[in-house]
């Protein structure tokens, strides 16, 4: 499996892709380090080299923000890899895994407090995350 290079810089990913063998492959993908992986399926999020990729292997190019929270992403790959089953299993368990964490809050953090996603950048702008800027924004907005 490949991925672009900031999914190794993902702390929650990141012993999970070294696991299971991934490799980085630039961005925009590499075309020798891609072919080198022989895929059976290429997905990306930029059109960039979409022709060069789709000639490596069936190529799908689903534009950046084409779905906006786990939900929607996991079922439309599993409508995509025809495992609509799985993907409802996966949400299944998501949302028992919430309703848990839901739980062992209870009681911790009052259920009328308020929280906010910030990040002050190396260039001193803040950036103001929602429930789908990444930084953990869907599973806290999604999930509690």
């Amino acid at each position: 499996m490949g991925v672009e290079p900031t999914a190794f810089q993902n702390p929650f990913l990141t012993d999970l892709l070294k696991e299971k063998g991934t490799k980085e492959v630039g961005d925009p993908a590499n075309l020798e380090k891609t072919l080198e992986l022989k895929p059976d399926l290429i997905v990306v999020m930029k059109d960039t080299n979409y022709e060069a990729l789709s000639k490596i292997a069936p190529t799908l190019y689903i534009p950046f923000g084409t779905t906006t929270n786990i939900y929607d992403t996991v079922k439309l790959f599993g409508d995509i890899t025809g495992e609509k089953e799985k993907a409802e299993q996966f949400i299944a368990a998501f949302n028992k895994k919430a309703a848990e964490g839901r739980a062992r809050l209870k009681g911790v953090i009052d259920e009328k407090a308020t929280f906010g996603l910030y990040e002050l950048t190396d260039k001193n702008a803040l950036w103001i995350f929602g429930d789908n800027a990444g930084r953990g924004g869907q599973a806290v907005y999604l999930s509690l």
